[in-house]
């Protein structure tokens, strides 16, 4: 990475400044670069910015962005007056719209003498961003200047307006002082990076620093650099692993429906009833933490499903509108009202699925965690706990201390009771292939994705030694690899939220959380999707609906195609399965009871990984590596 090693006195990247140098009152401050550039009849004028952080009046009135001490500010919040410009003498002459900068555009361009007219709001010609698109806009021409009559009528300047000048003068001029501003960015980000290394956390500083160069090398700010985004949504991951603050213990935490789903409340009391009318009649949460105790959360992908580069030009998308070609409610229609520009942020974009907190691969055998025996502290709607003795609790590792007890009869009478909802939520957190993609080769379509698989791979004709695998950031970094071939489908899902959700002893508290949870991660997945492509469309080509648009009917409903190809939008798995009565049909079975055959029973890969800790209050959890055997 090449560029100067000390930033630059002016351009600096847009941040809040604090303005410490206030004068004459509480919303006069020292004069902008704006302000100091006024012509000599308006020098001492105030500079007036009421929004602290924020740019003054005048600047956005003459439509300049507003620079502060080497500081650009966004615009002031709110309208403001705009005032048009007195005509220079030979403006007025030929009758022609003059701008505030003295000598005025035209003039200056012919190499003529700029006089007469009213000096107010004026300033001197070569004040920055007095040829940035906004300034030629605010005066009521077109964005390319004075001679453009492209005008945009009530055009006022946006939010990020300071941000959109520091990139045009980027692009403007790459070997100006702003590459070494823009150098010094992606310093800061890798010192920060190499500090968090220093430390312990698991990077490839190597990697990472070859990503960022090349971003660097392109000229991309790091606002707008996907490659520092997922840098410090790592970070942010890595400082809550295991957190020591900001991570406060609850013995009592409500557990609320928000507003819109689809939930009945009455529904809800009846999975997790409780009769304390100041929790809305559900039984809260119990000693529980607002992260997991002493182990990471399970990772999401490499990249979410329906993950698109955060800095992607919308014009990219393979949107077009096509009312005018389906009959109305077709599969195929792109509903123009459901798109947004610019894009929104992906709703889950680090893949975390919402059951993360439960184990897969098991602690405890069936939730059996205690030396002594506990009493049962389900909760009726009569307001009695159930009280029978179990060494069995919750396997939830947010849970702390003494946990949450569960009895063998309650856990089946909550898992009985979760399954019949669960089964209606299926359909609905699956996005479906389309044909076309399915009859590709899909096992090299996802080789090297990172992203997790379950099919049967002996039915598929493929190698079981392929890697699926790949490198990330997102959730994981650098030197770990996320995704791989899991096994064959499982029960119900297919992918493993079944097997979190019913196949481990949970508290009915949990469960209900995470159902209403799991219904929102799939709401907003669709949202986001119809906000992207206007309709629900394949995961993997994006282009054409899924099956299920076409209620698996016909050529384009994989009628005469015996596989069925899905993500989750929970967990953001991948499930291929050569039956179509899976897909569509469910199972239950395998819930009958706590001993359920697998996959709800501890495998023998999961029993070797149990490891004994003990906790301050004597809870005992069990769980022993592998390693300990050898090292004995």
């Amino acid at each position: 990475m090449s560029g100067q090693e000390s930033p630059v006195d002016q351009l600096l990247p847009a941040i809040e400044p604090g303005d410490p140098h206030r004068r004459w009152n509480n919303n006069v401050y020292q004069r902008c670069h704006g302000c100091l550039r006024r012509t000599p009849d308006r020098r001492h004028a105030r500079c007036v910015r009421p929004t602290p952080g924020h740019g003054c009046r005048h600047c956005k009135s003459v439509g300049l962005v507003c620079l502060w001490e080497g500081f650009l500010l966004p615009p002031v919040p709110g309208k403001v007056k705009r005032t048009r410009p007195t005509p220079c003498d030979n403006c007025r002459e030929i009758q022609a719209a003059c701008d505030f900068g003295r000598p005025c555009l035209r003039c200056a361009q012919s190499n003529q003498h700029c006089v007469g007219g009213s000096m107010t709001n004026c300033f001197h010609r070569g004040t920055h961003s007095d040829q940035f698109y906004g300034y030629f806009l605010n005066l009521g021409f077109g964005a390319s200047g004075i001679d453009d009559p492209n005008t945009v009528k009530l055009w006022s300047q946006p939010p990020d307006y300071h941000l959109q000048y520091q990139q045009w003068l980027l692009w403007q001029n790459k070997d100006n002082g702003l590459k070494s501003v823009l150098y010094q960015e992606y310093l800061t980000v890798i010192r920060l990076t190499r500090d968090v290394m220093l430390r312990g956390v698991s990077l490839n500083l190597a990697s990472i620093m070859a990503q960022l160069r090349q971003d660097y090398e392109a000229g991309v700010l790091v606002n707008k650099s996907q490659a520092c985004r997922d840098i410090h949504m790592y970070l942010y991951r890595e400082s809550v692993v295991f957190p020591i603050f900001d991570n406060p213990v609850m013995e009592v935490a409500p557990v609320s429906i928000p507003e819109g789903t689809k939930m009945d409340i009455l529904e809800c009391r009846a999975l997790n009833p409780s009769p304390d009318a100041e929790l809305s009649f559900l039984a809260p949460l119990r000693n529980v933490a607002k992260t997991p105790i002493g182990r990471p959360r399970l990772p999401g992908p490499a990249r979410p499903i329906y993950w698109v580069p955060w800095e992607l030009d919308p014009e990219q998308l393979p949107v077009m509108p096509n009312g005018h070609l389906y009959p109305p409610n077709h599969p195929n229609i792109v509903d123009v009202d459901h798109l947004k520009r610019p894009l929104p942020p992906h709703p889950n974009e680090s893949g975390e699925s919402e059951l993360s907190s439960i184990p897969y691969n098991r602690i405890w055998d069936d939730g059996e965690m205690y030396e002594a025996d506990h009493r049962c502290r389900v909760s009726s709607q009569t307001g009695e706990e159930c009280g029978n003795l179990t060494r069995r609790g919750c396997e939830d590792t947010t849970h702390t201390g003494q946990g949450m007890p569960i009895c063998d009869a309650c856990e089946e009478k909550s898992r009985m009771a979760f399954a019949q909802r669960f089964v209606h939520l299926l359909a609905h957190l699956r996005a479906h292939f389309c044909t076309a993609c399915v009859n590709q080769d899909l096992v090299t379509l996802f080789t090297g994705a990172g992203h997790s698989i379950w099919f049967d791979w002996m039915a598929f004709g493929a190698a079981s030694s392929l890697d699926f695998s790949a490198q990330t950031l997102v959730g994981t970094g650098y030197t770990k690899r996320v995704g791989d071939y899991m096994g064959n489908p499982l029960d119900m899902t297919g992918c493993s939220c079944a097997v979190l959700f019913l196949g481990r002893r949970l508290c009915n508290p949990h469960r209900l959380a995470y159902l209403i949870k799991m219904q929102q991660a799939a709401d907003n997945m669709r949202a986001y999707c119809k906000n992207l492509y206007g309709r629900m469309v394949c995961p993997a080509c994006r282009i054409r609906p899924g099956m299920d648009r076409f209620m698996f009917r016909g050529p384009d409903g994989g009628s005469e195609t015996p596989i069925r190809v899905y993500g989750c939008l929970n967990c953001h798995q991948f499930v291929f399965s050569n039956n179509p009565a899976s897909a569509t049909e469910f199972s239950m079975s395998n819930l009958n009871s706590p001993t359920a055959p697998p996959p709800y029973t501890p495998r023998q890969h999961e029993r070797d990984e149990r490891v004994l800790i003990r906790t301050r209050r004597g809870a005992v959890l069990l769980r022993k590596r592998a390693s300990f055997d050898e090292m004995e």
